[in-house]
């Protein structure tokens, strides 16, 4: 019994076998190398240790499967931990780079936090 892979692709004529396994090569290229990275890296950015933990634990839990969809679920993650502002330093340890200069202030954001609050209160206690 041969090999369903052989059997597809032995036309008897090692020219159309050739251009059949030079056809998939080149397809797979393109959607490696120009196409997938165009859709997704210019939306997501991940950060790489994200990436290798997202990879042995989607290894751990679903072998292969879990290990080929372990990286786009990291990227759903990082869009709708984004999209929240509770959840956006979340978003922000899962990403590659950052937007904007992180060593100044912004002032947009002066409204104190639960611990500003708390704060102000003891001061105005004593």
């Amino acid at each position: 019994m041969q090999s369903p892979n052989y059997v597809i692709t032995d036309t008897g004529l090692p020219g159309k076998t050739a251009g059949v396994v030079g056809v998939f090569v080149f397809v797979q290229f393109l959607e490696g190398n120009f196409i997938t990275p165009m859709i997704t890296g210019s939306k997501v950015s991940i950060n790489p240790m994200a990436a290798i933990v997202a990879l042995i634990l989607g290894g751990e839990l679903w072998g292969t499967p879990g290990m080929i969809l372990s990286i786009p679920l990291v990227a759903v993650l990082k869009v709708v931990f984004d999209s929240n502002k509770t959840t956006e330093p979340w978003g922000f340890l899962l990403g590659d780079v950052t937007d904007g200069d992180d060593t100044k202030r912004d002032k947009s954001d002066d409204k104190p936090g639960f611990l500003g609050k708390a704060w102000h209160v003891v001061k105005l206690m004593q």
